[in-house]
């Protein structure tokens, strides 16, 4: 065979080499092209796969936290404590959390969360349970407590009404135990010394008011100590006041009120006279004016006159 030959089959051999070398290199990309579908269509099942489970754990735990919610008021309603079922409301509220967070779990953490996923449920069925005696409990002594209470709100009304009855008594005791001032007179002296009554003055005749009373006899007042307080009233509804001059404050119902004198007496039920005596500072205005006397926060007595 003459050379020319040799060479020309040694590059119909070389040529074919190639092609078939060309056919296998993209046989092979084929192959691990479609392997790599292959593999990633699976992966892409798994991926599914998981985040399935993944919402329908999220699912299982939102009705978790919602039911035990719900117990939660039920525990406060049947007054027990809740701490521990608010401790495990908040660790699902973390968990719920954290699935929405972690967008992939692996199959461990699928498998820790679906057992904490039974575990709570069975933890619902045992509360549900404790629950439901611990209510039967609570009916019967709510019933319980419901005759002790009847039996106790008829004893209370008998007390009550006894102590109001009792309370209206000693009311009628205290108010006929208070002081009454009678024969009230009011007379104005002058600067040389000469009383003047009738009750109608003019400033110039005025240099210091007198308040003359007796008081009433009353055989329920207790025999002692008294303080008597006056208040001189202006037209305008002022108060005649002035601390330096003996003036102050005094409780009547709760509340306080001014008065122009005090003066303390030991009374003795004689019908003993008592006369408060007001110096003038300034003139008077012109009008009426009042004069209240009141012993143990009680007016016992008023009076009026007039200045022109």
């Amino acid at each position: 065979m003459s050379d020319a030959k040799k060479q020309a089959n040694n590059r119909i051999i070389l040529i074919a080499f190639i092609i078939v070398l060309a056919l296998l290199n993209m046989f092979l990309i084929y192959f691990l092209v479609e392997n790599n579908k292959k593999e990633l269509a699976l992966k892409d099942q798994v991926i599914d796969k998981q985040k399935q489970e993944q919402m329908q754990m999220k699912i299982k735990l939102d009705s978790i936290s919602a039911q035990l919610a719900k117990q939660i008021e039920r525990a406060k309603s049947l007054q027990i404590d809740f701490d521990s079922l608010s401790a495990e409301k908040e660790k699902v509220d973390n968990y719920i959390k954290q699935l929405q967070t972690n967008q992939q779990l692996s199959q461990n953490q699928i498998k820790e969360y679906q057992e904490k996923i039974k575990a709570y449920e069975e933890l619902l069925i045992r509360k549900d349970k404790e629950m439901e005696r611990l209510k039967q409990i609570a009916d019967e002594l709510y019933e319980q407590n419901t005759k002790l209470k009847n039996e106790k709100n008829e004893l209370i009304g008998a007390v009550t009404e006894y102590k109001q009855r009792q309370e209206k008594v000693e009311e009628k005791l205290a108010d006929a135990s208070v002081l009454k001032a009678e024969n009230l007179t009011i007379n104005a002296v002058n600067s040389r010394g000469k009383i003047k009554g009738g009750g109608v003055y003019k400033n110039k005749d005025i240099d210091r008011l007198e308040i003359i009373f007796t008081l009433a006899d009353n055989k329920l007042a207790k025999i002692g100590t008294k303080d008597l307080m006056m208040r001189l009233i202006e037209p305008d509804g002022l108060i005649l006041y002035n601390p330096s001059a003996g003036g102050g404050q005094f409780p009547v119902n709760g509340q306080a009120m001014y008065y122009t004198q005090r003066q303390q007496i030991l009374f003795d039920n004689s019908q003993q006279t008592v006369k408060f005596v007001y110096n003038k500072d300034k003139d008077f205005k012109i009008g009426r004016y009042s004069v209240e006397i009141y012993s143990e926060g009680k007016k016992i007595g008023t009076g009026s006159f007039e200045v022109r």
